[in-house]
């Protein structure tokens, strides 16, 4: 018989126990993980890709948020900065000009831009109120500057009348505190505002009238040191309500959400129910009729705009909607091929399932083809969607009144004879008129990939 070494014994040469021949412990060592270069460098690529793409976005962004002559300046700035310079105490914005290197003085320009919420009453803090530059009050004439005089207990006010050209200019007369109207500049929103109040001011806070005028210092020029300029950051969300109200917002969005919405429609049904009989439906002739569907993606739309422009012309549909949204609802070669390359991969199991429980060729196109294609579906409107709401040349052709505007004409209808003026509104316009594309893409951005794998190019 042989030895057998029970679990305790001790080697007699260590002193150790002895190995179990079953039980031997393993030692796992982590090994070091390189870094794969390859994907490193795809990545990098990305990165740079994204930025490059996202930066006329910003600029858009960035430029929305300046005023004229900050949109204009050369070389342009990345942040909607403003110039301000100090005249007797008040703070004014004002566009640069020529510098003199040699005395480092800078001619500046002061140019306070309108408010955008000019008639309205806004409450501000009564600390805030700058002095009043300007005092008026209300006669029978209308609203007339004058220089305060003396004052009474009681309230009253000395006041001179300054009206050039009047026969009351120079006038005295007596009124109350509460009669005369006082003409200052606040900082509302970081926008330097000229308002206007009446009587004294109560409390902590005052409502004040943003007032339309302008500013009494408005385009006079200072040749100052470049020291004096102060830079700073001052955004101008007031360029978004006036670019809305310019381009006539409500009316341009509603023409093209109804366009848009009847166009989508009609390409997912007239594209499906031409891909469900391409796919399902065995006729002689067939494979030709789809290649020669196909070839007519070769034939570039200018060749069949003016010969459309004369058809709706010819119907009675010119400046109407109609020119746009019928063709939409004859189908697209290319949405026709993506639907029947989804529909010959539905198992024919499905659809014979389907006609022995009675359904006819109309019930398994709309109660199990379009359910099952979710993602074509989606892939279409969405290209549809964002073809027809930035489609430009199809509303210039057949639009022609004001009240038809889409919002691509709207937004060209800030490019004036010599090109576009108010930068910084357009930009604006611009920014609100893609955010819905934005929104769209980010809230379907799934079913691109599915489409992808849905709507192959298997035969």
């Amino acid at each position: 018989m042989g030895d057998k070494r029970s679990p305790d014994h001790l080697d007699a040469q260590t002193g150790a126990k002895a190995p179990s021949a079953t039980k031997q412990r393993v030692v796992y060592r982590p090994s070091k993980k390189r870094i794969d270069g390859h994907a490193v460098m795809v990545y990098g690529l990305l990165f740079v890709g994204a930025f490059l793409l996202l930066v006329p976005f910003y600029w858009m962004l960035s430029n929305s948020l300046k005023t004229e002559a900050e949109a204009q300046i050369k070389p342009p700035t990345m942040l909607p900065m403003a110039s301000y310079i100090e005249v007797e105490g008040e703070s004014l914005e004002v566009s640069r000009g020529e510098e003199f290197d040699q005395e480092k003085t800078v001619r500046v320009m002061v140019k306070m831009p309108e408010h955008p919420l000019a008639g309205e009453t806004i409450n501000v803090s009564a600390v805030g109120l700058g002095p009043a530059f300007r005092h008026q009050i209300e006669i029978d004439e209308g609203i007339v500057d004058v220089t305060l005089g003396d004052s009474l207990d009681d309230g009253m006010f000395e006041v001179t009348l300054q009206a050039k050209g009047e026969p009351y200019d120079g006038e005295v007369r007596w009124v109350g505190a509460d009669d005369v109207i006082h003409v200052c500049v606040v900082d509302y929103q970081g926008h330097p505002t000229l308002v206007s109040y009446a009587g004294a001011v109560d409390g902590e806070t005052s409502g004040v009238t943003v007032l339309d005028q302008p500013h009494p210092l408005n385009g006079e020029q200072y040749v100052v040191a470049q020291d004096d300029v102060r830079r700073r950051l001052t955004p101008r969300w007031g360029n978004y309500p006036e670019a809305l109200h310019q381009m006539n917002f409500m009316g341009a969005l509603a023409n093209t959400t109804v366009i848009t919405v009847l166009c989508v429609i009609g390409q997912i049904l007239s594209s499906s129910l031409v891909g469900f009989g391409f796919a399902r439906f065995r006729f002689r002739g067939r494979n030709f009729l789809f290649m020669l569907m196909l070839s007519t993606m070769m034939l570039p739309p200018q060749v069949s705009m003016i010969p459309l422009f004369i058809l709706f012309r010819n119907l009675g549909m010119i400046d109407s909607i109609w020119p746009l949204v019928i063709p939409m609802w004859l189908g697209s070669p290319f949405y026709v091929f993506m639907f029947r390359q989804f529909f010959t991969q539905v198992p024919e199991e499905l659809v014979e399932a389907a006609r022995i429980d009675g359904a006819g060729n109309w019930k398994i196109y709309s109660w199990l083809m379009l359910p099952l294609s979710g993602p074509v579906i989606a892939i279409v409107a969405i290209y549809t969607f964002m073809f027809v709401w930035n489609d430009f040349l199809g509303p210039l052709i057949y639009l022609n009144s004001p009240e038809q505007r889409t919002l691509t004409l709207a937004l060209n209808a800030f490019n004036g004879n010599y090109g576009v003026s108010d930068v910084q509104l357009l930009m604006a316009a611009s920014f609100v008129t893609m955010l819905p594309c934005i929104l769209l893409f980010f809230a379907a951005q799934r079913y691109f990939v599915q489409s992808t794998a849905s709507s192959g190019l298997k035969g």
